[in-house]
């Protein structure tokens, strides 16, 4: 399994950003920068927040490579719900490919860091069939949905789950195993 990752940083001006970024081991081969200090937002804050600096990137990351990510940061440890990603940074398979185009459930994680707004969004890039085992390795209750079309094998290939409304069901599902494994120390073993 893989993980399609966005994650932004923002810092005042008299700290530095270098701490935030994601791990040096990672930087090169699986991160793209996005956006720099251009895009800083929170000018109209006062003091050193006034002229800070800013940092998004996006990358697809194996499991190993996510985990090391999470730890790496100060994410609290609470998922929050977002509307879900259309498209994902790196599709699954090589590094470079082109990205993968889907409605997918993502989540968020912030930091909690004082001295940076940290935001990550994510998602997993996997077959339905990793999906269900996922799911069903946390002790959650695997949505019907998810079997009903054996033969598919991304999560949103098509919009017939979405409009069954099935969407929450299984966001709900996949969300809670997520923080099921988080809160048990990201074990890669099962994710293969």
């Amino acid at each position: 399994m893989e993980f399609s990752v966005i994650y932004s940083v923002d810092v005042p001006r008299d700290v530095s950003i270098v701490q935030y970024q994601p791990p040096r081991s990672q930087l090169r081969n699986h991160w793209q920068l996005t956006e720099g200090d251009e895009s800083y937002e929170y000018g109209y804050l006062d003091g050193d927040w006034a002229k800070g600096k800013h940092r998004k990137y996006v990358a697809a990351l194996p499991a190993a490579h996510f985990v090391q990510f999470l730890e790496s940061q100060s994410f609290t440890g609470s998922l929050e719900n977002t509307m879900g990603m259309i498209g994902a940074p790196g599709a699954p398979g090589a590094p470079g490919a082109e990205p993968f185009y889907a409605m997918m459930p993502a989540f968020a994680l912030n930091g909690d860091d004082p001295q940076a707004i940290q935001s990550a969004y994510f998602c997993p890039l996997a077959t339905r069939e990793e999906i269900i085992r996922f799911i069903a390795s946390q002790g959650v209750d695997v949505p019907q949905a998810l079997s009903d079309m054996p033969g598919q094998l991304r999560l949103w290939e098509s919009d017939e789950a979405a409009e069954r409304n099935d969407w929450r069901r299984i966001e709900t599902a996949i969300k809670a195993s997520l923080e099921q494994w988080i809160a048990d120390g990201c074990d890669l073993d099962v994710l293969n």
